[in-house]
């Protein structure tokens, strides 16, 4: 039987914002925020230090990457919604979408 995990979407668009990220306990760092202007919005993207030292994101880089929403908070601190960068997109992600697209309705 399969198992299941979160659900992953498509944020593709330009960086428009960066900002370091640290661990809520240790406050040491922990990776970076990026903030993505896509078509009618933006999407704020978390990337590990290891994944942001890979890509290296700078203003203005046009982007297209898989990412999991998630949440966190409760009790005496505010609920916050993130993203969390999964891979960067491929063709084949493309082509999948498309046949999506193509199927009738």
């Amino acid at each position: 039987m399969p198992v299941l995990t979160e659900a992953a979407a498509v944020v593709a668009g330009v960086v428009a914002g960066i900002e370091a990220v640290n661990d809520f306990n240790t406050k040491q760092p922990d990776g970076v925020k990026v903030l993505v202007a896509t078509d009618d919005g933006y999407a704020s993207v978390k990337l590990k230090p290891e994944i942001a030292a890979s890509i290296k994101p700078t203003l203005g880089m046009s982007v297209g990457w898989i990412v999991r929403p998630g949440a966190n908070g409760g009790k005496d601190r505010d609920a916050r919604t993130y993203t969390s960068f999964v891979r960067e997109l491929n063709p084949g992600d493309l082509d999948r979408l498309a046949g999506f697209l193509r199927q009738p309705k």
